[in-house]
């Protein structure tokens, strides 16, 4: 028999009595349709959490970015605008050499070529100021932990940790997998979320550029 609260089937109740029932006597299992019922009371949409809930279980932990989106990696890429950094600098200082040789200004005006090397400088700074952090990082399981302790958040205004604690504890029994979800670490996967957040949209100072005097010969 269907458990209906508030019109709404109790779906995780249904699922554990369809795959067995003794697992509606486990202790844990029990605490967990209590939590269940009470977001559900405080206008938790739990269909969709179910679907986060499923999500995070089924998706071991870890970095996904590089199995789906392949090479290059990020070191690679830092490598490779190492190189195109310290090309574009040689390019600016060899230009300017040549702008130095007496009676070649003229020529090098009518080829609007004047102001080369300072927009060499220019554009070598912004290649040296691009980022690989965060690049080819995908982690789904994560991602739909956050997903969920923000729907709880949004539908409830507190996140009630224990309570999804309990919810994903319950869906690892019915799947066989080791318990591993605990308060601690869902509060530290939303405090380190918050921390990258902060950190995305803090304004970074970039330092004034070096000046070309104290920039190494790369002809040496």
């Amino acid at each position: 028999m269907n458990n209906r609260k508030n019109g709404t089937i109790n779906v995780l109740e249904d699922r554990l009595r369809a795959a067995d029932e003794r697992l509606l006597r486990e202790p844990l299992i029990q605490d967990a349709l209590k939590a269940y019922r009470m977001l559900e009371n405080e206008g938790c949409d739990m269909d969709v959490a179910q679907g986060y809930i499923v999500r995070a279980v089924k998706h071991k932990s870890g970095n996904h970015g590089p199995r789906f989106y392949g090479p290059p990696t990020g070191q690679r890429i830092s490598r490779q605008l190492r190189r195109t950094t310290q090309l574009l600098k040689k390019l600016a200082k060899r230009i300017e050499g040549l702008r130095e040789i007496w009676g070649f200004k003229k020529h090098m005006m009518e080829a609007d070529a004047y102001h080369v090397p300072e927009q060499l400088w220019s554009i070598a700074q912004r290649v040296s100021s691009i980022s690989t952090k965060g690049f080819q990082e995908w982690h789904p399981q994560r991602e739909a932990l956050l997903d969920l302790l923000d729907l709880v958040r949004r539908s409830t205004g507190r996140y009630h940790y224990g309570e999804v604690s309990l919810l994903l504890n319950a869906e690892q029994i019915q799947r066989a997998v080791a318990l591993r979800f605990d308060v601690d670490s869902l509060k530290m996967i939303v405090q380190r979320d918050r921390q990258r957040q902060m950190h995305g949209w803090k304004v970074i100072e970039l330092p004034e550029s070096t000046s070309r005097s104290e920039e190494p010969n790369y002809f040496a």
